[in-house]
């Protein structure tokens, strides 16, 4: 009798131990900890945005997220940039007058580029830390629409000139799902899927957009919301 209940004692210390192990080694693989992300961002204009931009936005967008103690919730922030377009054409600047009062023009080249700018606070609910980790995102923020002219003259006919043509401002928010598959220890490829209203901003029309002589810029604007579809492939760091 004695020697079963020895045995008994051994079994359970076994179990006991092993059972510690693996919850050690379930925390270490469910450890929270911050994570950096970035990639390619490609818009879909929806409802009246669709109906007033004839384009599809691309850029680079990305989040920084620190969890809230060990809970399965993150907080943070996310940025991304994307062109609505951009022209260039050639023209003629004016340079000045010479020694004999006669004008003086030089070739050069006007661009004009238009972006959307958004920053935005970030919630997030993630259950799962290991190598697999789906989630989801609570976001709020502020979207900016920029409209810039640069002028260039060839060669050393003098600096180039940058002029901001317009910019206005509204507020964003929506929600986000997305998906981390482990590449290594500490580096995941990542793919997220945005759902974001935007207020109604004032905007150049880039139909309209001419380059008269000297680089003189002539534009229409529009009015209209900013509801986007956003999807963004890019990877994951969390250390």
């Amino acid at each position: 009798m004695k020697k079963v209940g020895i045995i008994f004692v051994f079994i359970t210390l076994a179990i006991s131990t092993m059972a510690q192990v693996g919850f050690q080694d379930w925390q270490r693989r469910q450890r929270r900890v911050p994570s950096i992300s970035f990639g390619l961002d490609v818009g879909e204009p929806r409802g009246q945005f669709a109906q007033n931009f004839d384009g599809v936005p691309v850029g680079i967008g990305g989040q920084f997220l620190s969890n809230i103690r060990r809970s399965p919730i993150e907080a943070g922030f996310g940025f991304s940039w994307m062109s609505r377009g951009s022209m260039n054409e050639d023209v003629w600047i004016y340079q000045g007058v010479d020694v004999d009062g006669d004008d003086v023009f030089s070739q050069g080249e006007v661009s004009v580029n238009s972006n959307i700018y958004t920053y935005n606070g970030v919630l997030r609910l993630k259950p799962f830390a290991g190598a697999i980790q789906p989630y989801g995102d609570l976001i709020v923020g502020i979207r900016n629409f920029s409209t810039v002219s640069i002028i260039r003259p060839d060669e050393d006919d003098g600096p180039e000139t940058r002029d901001r043509q317009h910019r206005d401002f509204t507020y964003t928010y929506g929600w986000a799902a997305g998906l981390k598959v482990r590449l290594t220890p500490v580096m995941y490829v990542e793919g997220r899927f945005s759902n974001l209203y935007g207020g109604a901003v004032d905007f150049i029309d880039r139909e309209t957009i001419e380059v008269g002589d000297e680089g003189i810029i002539g534009y229409d604007f529009l009015s209209s919301r900013t509801d986007m579809f956003i999807y963004q492939l890019g990877i994951s760091f969390q250390f």
